[in-house]
């Protein structure tokens, strides 16, 4: 989970109390051992998230002259041996502008064996207000905010798969679902920022171009309980919320 200020403006060693870059920058550098890589080939799943967390790792590969909020294949900055390339399956063009707010996909319909039912998701992520959310204490107005840093898909991005076992038969289709589409803002509409990878070339990876705590909290649960619950499997304890 890395938040775009982070990722974009700290720079110093990871090591180091002022301002340390986030670990993922420093795990995807040329270069450098990454232990994300290796918990994904040993099997283990992933959830990248946080509004600056394809920045972070896209940043080391950052093409000279080309805008600081794209990163694209065309010109080499999104491509294999990257974590946004090789599991999130984002491979044509990351963009980052501010939207307000995320709606879920029409395309997210699921159908293959083992899909998790998308239409528990929440049908829109809306902005918390003070009616929906209460200031804690100790925040000040920071806490409401008017847009979200979107890292999000900006141009086609299609992952087809041969999903038929039998090798004697050819039965083609997308390995990589939309969940959630931008929602107005710099970013526009429609365009992809949330994503489930469920093919064959990694474990099932899930990419969420936003930062979780935007949103009003029972949907931030409610995403968690489905990232966690539907598509991990795993149980959740009875605890007041």
């Amino acid at each position: 989970m890395v938040d775009l200020n982070s990722a974009f403006l700290n720079t110093n060693s990871p090591t180091t109390s002022l301002l340390p870059m986030p670990l993922l920058r420093a795990w995807c550098t040329p270069g450098t051992q990454n232990p994300l890589a290796t918990w994904l080939l040993q099997g283990g799943r992933l959830w990248l998230l946080g509004g600056g967390a394809a920045m972070a790792s896209l940043l080391p590969y950052d093409a000279p002259l080309s805008a600081n909020n794209v990163f694209s294949a065309a010109l080499g900055e999104l491509g294999p041996g990257r974590i946004m390339f090789d599991n999130a399956h984002w491979r044509s063009e990351v963009r980052v502008l501010r939207s307000f707010q995320a709606t879920r996909s029409p395309r997210a319909v699921g159908g293959w064996p083992g899909a998790p039912d998308y239409s528990t998701l929440p049908e829109q992520l809306l902005v918390k207000s003070p009616d929906t959310d209460p200031l804690p204490p100790l925040r000040g107005s920071d806490f409401y905010l008017i847009g979200y840093p979107a890292e999000h898909l900006s141009q086609p991005d299609a992952v087809i798969e041969d999903t038929d076992p039998d090798p004697a038969r050819d039965r083609p289709a997308s390995a990589l679902d939309t969940l959630y589409v931008t929602a107005g803002g710099a970013a526009g509409s429609n365009w992809p920022v949330m994503t489930l990878y469920h093919g064959t070339e990694s474990t099932p990876f899930v990419f969420s171009g936003f930062p979780l705590w935007y949103f009003r909290r029972s949907q931030g649960i409610e995403l968690v309980d489905f990232v966690l619950g539907r598509v991990w499997g795993l149980s959740r304890r009875s605890v007041p919320r």
